[in-house]
This record gives C-alpha cells, sequence and structure tokens, in this order.
C-alpha cells in the first residue's frame, strides 16, 4: 500500500515526479513546500506527500505508475539520486530553509480552473524551472 512507504522515499517520489527534469534548486523549493506544509499541518513528510490534491503526481492513477516506476528501477538514476538527496536534505535538517507553500507550473494550468483561486492568493512568487512558488496564508 502506497502509505506504507518510508517518508524518505515518499518525498524523494514526489520530488522525482513533480520535479525530475527541473533544477536543483526547484527540487530544493519543493522540498521546502512539503517541509512547511507538514509544519503547518503538524503531520509527517508522508502524509503531507500524500495529502489529497497536494502533489499533482499522486493524483489518480498516478500511483500505480509511480510505484512500478520505483519498484522496477525505471528512474534515471542520476536525478533520482539528487531527488534522494535532497530529501536526505530535509530529514537531517541541513535543506536551505525556504518560505514556500505551495506551487504551479503556468504551463499546465488553465486560467479560470479552480486551481486559480489559491493561486491568485500566493504572495512573495517566485518563478525556478518551470514552476512559480509562494505563500499561501
Amino acid at each position: 500500500m502506497i502509505t506504507e512507504l518510508s517518508g524518505f522515499i515518499a518525498v524523494a517520489l514526489t520530488i522525482y515526479f513533480e520535479a525530475a527534469f527541473e533544477p536543483i534548486e526547484a527540487k530544493i523549493a519543493i522540498a521546502n513546500t512539503i517541509r512547511n506544509g507538514a509544519k503547518k499541518a503538524n503531520h509527517s513528510y508522508a502524509k503531507e506527500c500524500f495529502k489529497p490534491k497536494r502533489f499533482s503526481c499522486w493524483n489518480g492513477k498516478g500511483k500505480k505508475e509511480i510505484l512500478d516506476a520505483y519498484n522496477t528501477g525505471q528512474l534515471s538514476k542520476q536525478r533520482w539520486e539528487e531527488c534522494k538527496d535532497v530529501s536526505l536534505q530535509l530529514f537531517d535538517d541541513r535543506l536551505p530553509k525556504q518560505p514556500f507553500t505551495n506551487y504551479y507550473n503556468p504551463d499546465l494550468v488553465k486560467p479560470n480552473s479552480k486551481a486559480w483561486k489559491w493561486i491568485r492568493q500566493m504572495k512573495n512568487t517566485k518563478r525556478i524551472g518551470s514552476h512559480i512558488f509562494g505563500v499561501l496564508k
């Protein structure tokens, strides 16, 4: 079952499937959204990763594909190592701290979709790779 993944692997997989082909700065920013969300909700990093509609990679049928790719070694070795390293930094409290709570890919979010409601409320935004990160209060 998916929630039985270790927190470390859950975070690394989330980073991988949200930003494997993004720069390391984007991977770090995603790890910060996980940290900040978990801290705010007072729950584990894994629970934050699997929170419904929190990270698009875990929505719908993507869960099975993610686990299949992980279990059968289909992940890019270099990118997987980067994601595991960022996850380790998060768990070891060595990750540079950033205030980001949310992010989105402006190329994938359609104007007037439900996401635009919270996107318009984001403050302190910064584009890193193909994502825009920010803070929701």
